[in-house]
């Protein structure tokens, strides 16, 4: 059975050339057409004659039965004026083009599907091909959102970028794990409104690269991006430390149904800065028992620095304390002293900001639960019964005494 080599010109330099069987129907001419220009959601295809037709036979040609014009599934193009005059004029409705279409060639070989052999051109109808975008666009809402989110976050000053990236690290830093909806909601009270949808795209882009400065992390304890089912608004901005799945879920656990602290912009953004440590009164004490122990300042800073940061992720066990003291080989030279230092270490840690409290200090966690001792940890500062060297110290570290609290000292 032979084929037909059909050219479907639009203006000058814009055309397709079409092979095809020349037992197909003028429908699935019309529908190759339309492929080719990518018009497959055009109305009112047709074709016309544009010559003199055969007694009998019609002129114009749609896709259902008319009074004026025939079926296209029902002709085949050897009975049409292809194989007559070799010439046709295809047009659309909406959007409106008009294609001259002519028999350029005829040859034996046998064809299944038609098939686009040259190619030039394309239409100029942007609106067209704008209002098709909008329209699946609104098909698919998730890509009208992105897509408006996109365009929100190019058209956003250099100041908010940079203000995002301080607020989504500074939360990473005061909270641990923190919904990406309650930053959302605390950006836009503090600063110029953005919607979610952008403030969660600039966050991914934080998320990506070798070295993230945080994480995304879905509710299963995924990275976002790695296994995490669930929607991005449902999902979490994770400081380093805790991203592996156990320490997630523990900080998560912790703070079930607790109020998130939700501090000014200006006390907010100190906690960018990853190496930012509140100085609270409680804080400078123990600084300065440390140096009256001897230490040097300067040491004394990085010890503070590394003894809050454990504090506030959770590890402010007295072990942690005496260990950290033991690395910088100071002594505690009495009970007495020990007592006092672990009072002051009590009081710092009743007002160091925590992430299982989702930001808030154990003294305000008290306040808010009506806790009539607002204290977690106490220690007595007046002397005690001195215990025996092989006696538990009683400093609560579990070690006996002789290597703990009496080192150095004769029973």
């Amino acid at each position: 059975m032979s084929s037909y080599v059909i050219s479907v010109a639009n203006g000058s330099g814009v055309y397709r050339h079409i092979r095809i069987s020349s037992i197909a129907s003028l429908q699935v001419l019309s529908d190759a057409i339309l492929s080719a220009y990518d018009l497959t959601d055009a109305s009112a295809p047709a074709f016309l004659a544009v010559s003199e037709v055969k007694p009998g036979k019609p002129n114009k040609y749609s896709r259902n039965n008319t009074k004026t014009t025939t079926a296209m599934r029902r002709v085949m193009l050897i009975d049409s004026p292809f194989a007559d005059v070799g010439r046709m004029v295809f047009t659309t409705s909406v959007p409106a083009f008009t294609f001259n279409c002519r028999r350029i060639k005829t040859t034996d070989e046998e064809v299944a599907e038609p098939q686009v052999i040259r190619s030039s051109g394309s239409l100029a109808s942007g609106a067209y091909h704008l209002r098709r975008m909008l329209r699946e666009l609104n098909e698919h809402p998730e890509a009208l959102e992105f897509l408006r989110a996109t365009l929100e976050i190019n058209l956003m000053p250099t100041q908010t970028r940079g203000l995002i990236v301080e607020y989504a690290t500074a939360a990473v830093n005061l909270y641990g794990v923190v919904p990406l909806v309650f930053v959302h909601d605390l950006f836009n009270a503090q600063q110029q409104e953005i919607s979610l949808a952008a403030f969660i795209i600039y966050c991914v882009l934080l998320h990506q690269g070798d070295e993230p400065i945080l994480y995304i992390m879905g509710e299963d304890g995924h990275e976002c991006g790695k296994e995490s089912t669930g929607t991005m608004d449902n999902n979490y901005l994770v400081h380093y430390g805790v991203r592996e799945a156990e320490a997630f879920d523990a900080v998560r656990r912790q703070q079930a149904d607790k109020p998130f602290y939700a501090p000014g912009a200006e006390e907010l953004l100190r906690y960018a800065d990853e190496d930012f440590v509140d100085q609270t009164p409680q804080y400078l004490e123990v600084r300065a028992f440390l140096v009256r122990l001897g230490m040097d300042a300067k040491h004394v800073e990085s010890l503070l620095e590394e003894i809050v940061y454990e504090i506030r992720c959770g590890n402010n066990g007295v072990n942690m304390l005496l260990e950290m003291l033991d690395e910088q080989r100071i002594t505690l030279e009495s009970l007495k002293q020990t007592n006092e230092l672990l009072a002051l270490f009590s009081d710092l840690i009743n007002n160091t900001r925590m992430y299982d409290n989702c930001g808030h200090t154990p003294l305000e966690m008290a306040a808010l639960y009506g806790e009539r001792e607002p204290r977690v940890l106490s220690y007595p500062l007046s002397p005690q019964p001195k215990p025996g060297r092989n006696s538990p110290c009683p400093c609560g570290s579990g070690e006996k005494y002789k290597r703990c609290c009496g080192r150095g000292h004769q029973n």
